[in-house]
């Protein structure tokens, strides 16, 4: 279960941490953070001014749509999916009767090429299903999904070959 939205966007689950945002440095005295390890030092004055926090709002606007409290991992909901030998594959959790969203890196091209399947879904429920731009926030509709026999959908390819999100919603 996820208990802040900064888990979900997180390394764990696939996503960029933006550590320079999380790591909010005030000055230069400053002694609550050590950035000897951690790459160059740029203030949070700075860093907010940065393409990632642009980013990190569209995450957000994300999250606040639903119950992401109730978010739990799920990578047998997406094929392919990360694994301990290509963490660059494709990160899910599900928000149970709510929504799915799946988390897509440039990082692995397998499932650019392999498409993507969408497992686990209910033959009875409805579904729609949208990609998420992380950098724009723009939305590409996909309309209406219906599962096949087994509970699984073979989503569309995104527009351009880049990060997506592809969400999965419960029609209500």
């Amino acid at each position: 279960m996820v208990r802040e939205p900064s888990e979900f966007v997180n390394s764990q689950y696939g996503m960029p941490a933006l550590g320079h945002l999380w790591r909010g440095k005030l000055s230069r005295n400053d002694p609550t953070v050590d950035f000897a390890a951690s790459g160059p030092i740029i203030f949070w004055q700075e860093a907010c001014s940065l393409p990632g926090s642009e980013h990190l709002g569209v995450g957000k606007r994300l999250l606040e749509r639903y119950e992401w409290w109730r978010m739990e991992p799920a990578p047998e909901s997406v094929g392919p999916h990360w694994n301990p030998d290509d963490y660059l594959q494709p990160y899910a959790v599900v928000i149970p009767g709510q929504c799915r969203i799946v988390y897509f890196t440039t990082g692995s091209k397998g499932w650019w090429w392999q498409g993507v399947q969408v497992k686990g879904l209910e033959g009875a429920q409805g579904y729609r299903a949208f990609w998420l731009d992380p950098i724009t926030g723009g939305e590409h509709d996909l309309g209406g999904v219906r599962p096949d026999g087994d509970g699984v959908w073979r989503a569309p390819l995104p527009p351009v070959f880049q990060d997506w999100v592809l969400v999965v919603e419960n029609e209500k």
